[in-house]
């Protein structure tokens, strides 16, 4: 399937990323890097739950920050 040129190999850094949807998205559509961010730890983990389970793996090295 073709990708998104609005997204194609772009970063994306997303402020108060709730569930993740929009973070999810612009992973499909070809962003190379993701930049999710929420100030509440708990929809974090949430959001972090539902990258992975459409296969978007947040990266580990957030060095200690509660961005993925």
């Amino acid at each position: 399937p073709s990708k998104s040129l609005l997204f194609d190999q772009k970063t994306i850094l997303e402020l108060g990323c709730g569930t993740g949807f929009t973070s999810i998205a612009a992973s499909k559509l070809g962003a190379k890097y993701v930049y999710a961010t929420d100030a509440n730890p708990e929809v974090l983990e949430l959001a972090k739950t539902n990258l992975q389970r459409n296969g978007i793996y947040p990266n580990s090295s957030n060095n200690g920050n509660d961005n993925y």
